[in-house]
């Protein structure tokens, strides 16, 4: 980075104790486009030097050139508005949330331009001593990179100090999930057999679908011939009960999972004896209406105690489905492949109780492969 000094001038004439700064920033690395930043400043020749020098330290320093007068709790307010709609109805509340409550309070008065990477390590080390996890942690350095990240493309910084790791601190913690195996799980889909919530309930541990994705799911997703199920929308609700379905934006999420014989025969029993059975009309709908998460969470609980089986979370029947398929030696990727998980990676971390087992099966196999060929 250089920059020069300029005295500004109005119709060819120079304006006394007025220049212009030019620093030069070079490419952008996105855009590749030259960048440039004009600064004004009124005073003497001097007063210009000294500025320049103090802004082309700065930014060697934090890659900042103050280019705003906002705060950063003025631009997140500002940047949160202008999300309203891109987003997601949920993604937009919880961000809102997290900017509110959290941001800025923390960091929301100190100059947009000034803020640094030790502002932000501050807030994830206070939210963790509060007992949040190293997950939402991750999660707010995502929230406050994007914004940052449209404060670069304003020009309004040119450097996005969340774009730095935050060393241990975000380091991903490993979670012990819950699951069951196979037979505490056939006692609580026996227990359930009858309750209108049971097709629902054994399609989420027969295919490790979201809950969201249960719930958005349409006759029109479901080949009986085939035995193929069409995950392609979420159905959700914000924070006044409203309901809203969106259709999956990654590759990963929209997906086309096989179903099991028994999940399909279970699934043709309801559509034989649904009332709402029309090509649009969701597959999991009671009394017409999509369950609330409430009444889902309450028959789910219900069925644990009257199968007396070990309490977990609706969301568990996908862990269970992912443990017991890698359990039975079905390959990683299609574990992947069936949950919509990004990467490959993603599923052996969260499943790594798993690994062991799968180890061991490995080394058995390979000796029982070599013992018959030394034997032959």
């Amino acid at each position: 980075m250089h920059g020069r000094i300029i005295r500004r001038k109005i119709k060819g004439e120079k304006i006394k104790g007025s220049f212009t700064i030019v620093l030069e920033l070079g490419r952008d690395d996105t855009t590749g486009k030259y960048r440039q930043k004009w600064i004004a400043v009124k005073g003497k020749h001097q007063v210009a030097v000294d500025k320049m020098a103090e802004l082309m330290q700065r930014f060697k320093t934090t890659g900042v050139i103050e280019t705003t007068k906002l705060t950063t709790g003025e631009f997140l307010r500002q940047w949160i508005e202008s999300r309203r709609g891109k987003l997601d109805v949920s993604s937009w509340e919880r961000y809102e949330q997290i900017i509110r409550t959290h941001f800025i309070p923390d960091f929301g008065g100190i100059p947009l331009a000034k803020l640094t990477l030790l502002d932000l390590e501050r807030h994830y080390a206070k939210i963790q001593a509060a007992g949040l996890s190293i997950g939402t942690v991750r999660y707010h350095r995502a929230v406050i990179h994007k914004a940052l990240q449209s404060a670069v493309q304003r020009e309004l910084v040119f450097r996005n100090v969340a774009d730095i790791d935050s060393g241990d601190q975000l380091k991903k913690e490993h979670i012990e999930i819950q699951f069951w195996d196979s037979e505490p799980m056939n006692r609580f889909l026996q227990a359930m057999i009858g309750s209108p919530f049971y097709p629902l309930f054994y399609t989420a541990l027969f295919t490790g679908m979201r809950r969201s994705e249960l719930l958005g799911l349409k006759w029109s997703d479901i080949d009986f011939n085939t035995r193929q199920i069409a995950v392609r929308r979420t159905l959700k609700r914000n924070k006044k009960g409203e309901i809203y379905i969106t259709d999956n934006k990654t590759k990963s999420s929209k997906r086309t999972i096989k179903s099991t014989p028994t999940n399909a025969e279970v699934l043709r029993q309801l559509w034989e004896n649904s009332k709402n059975r029309d090509h649009d009309d969701l597959v999991f709908a009671v009394d017409g209406e999509p369950p609330k998460p409430q009444s889902i969470t309450r028959a789910w609980q219900a069925g644990c105690k009257k199968a007396a089986v070990t309490m977990i979370t609706f969301h568990d029947a996908r862990h269970t489905h992912a443990t017991l398929l890698l359990k039975a030696g079905v390959h990683p990727k299609v574990v992947q492949e069936r949950l919509g998980h990004s990467s490959i990676s993603m599923t052996l971390d969260t499943y790594s109780h798993v690994v062991p087992g799968m180890q061991e099966a490995a080394a058995m196999k390979f000796d029982e492969n070599l013992s018959s060929i030394f034997d032959s």
